[in-house]
């Protein structure tokens, strides 16, 4: 008795005396999940034939792997709680694992995000602030239902949105200027200030009656006096 086929010694042999089929090696499914043998039968003049189909069956002994080891996205500080913004995706070589894939996050920036676990969809569950922190570092991991898992870090940039008002230093002024003052005498710097950002802005003098007249306006650096003031002092009578 013997078996034909295509590369079977090399996995497979059969014993000519007893026909008991044996494995040389273990198999492996994701290489090969099937072989066909030949066998033949010979008793004095007599030949007999028959045909063997080996169906190799899966076992969950693969881990899930995803497509890199790491990945980071650029998010503005206003995206929409539980709304996607990041989809994690891990195959798994195995076609009948005990359960499928499912995905949860092993390291999480002050709680912030949150992750579907059989979709795999990273979501905000907190509002991101860049004034606050502008990086966050989460571990997605991918489990199959052997327990058998893969790693992906996942650098969350947080994208700035002007979403904070200026802030003058003070809220009133109070500034004096001699009436004989020259064209183009700086007078005052006002600051206005943001949590994100700093900007100078400068303060010119106006005639718009006889009285003094202010207003702040935005310029590259101190304040300018456009016109001379007339400011006269009322005669008393």
């Amino acid at each position: 008795m013997r078996a034909n086929g295509q590369a079977e010694e090399a996995d497979l042999s059969l014993d000519p005396t007893t026909g008991m089929l044996r494995i040389r090696q273990p198999l492996d499914r994701e290489s090969r999940d099937k072989y066909v043998l030949s066998v033949e039968a010979r008793n004095g003049g007599f030949v007999g034939y028959c045909q063997l189909e080996l169906i190799v069956e899966d076992v969950n002994d693969n881990t899930p792997s995803f497509g890199t080891s790491s990945v980071r996205i650029s998010v503005p500080e206003s995206h929409p709680l539980h709304v996607p913004l990041y989809v994690a995706r891990a195959t798994d070589p195995d076609s009948t694992p005990s359960s499928p894939i499912r995905y949860v996050l092993g390291q999480n920036s002050n709680d912030l995000f949150g992750i579907e676990a059989r979709t795999g969809e990273l979501y905000l569950a907190r509002r991101l602030d860049y004034e606050t922190q502008q990086r966050h570092g989460l571990l997605i991991r991918a489990l199959d239902g052997a327990g058998l898992s893969a790693n992906l870090s996942l650098s969350v940039e947080v994208q700035d949105v002007n979403d904070n008002p200026p802030v003058f230093e003070r809220n009133e002024y109070h500034v004096e200027v001699p009436e004989g003052a020259r064209l183009d005498s700086q007078v005052r710097k006002i600051f206005i200030t943001r949590p994100s950002r700093e900007h100078l802005f400068a303060e010119k003098m106006r005639q718009g009656s006889p009285k003094k007249k202010a207003a702040s306006e935005a310029g590259s650096g101190g304040g300018t006096r456009t016109r001379t003031l007339e400011l006269e002092k009322e005669t008393e009578g």
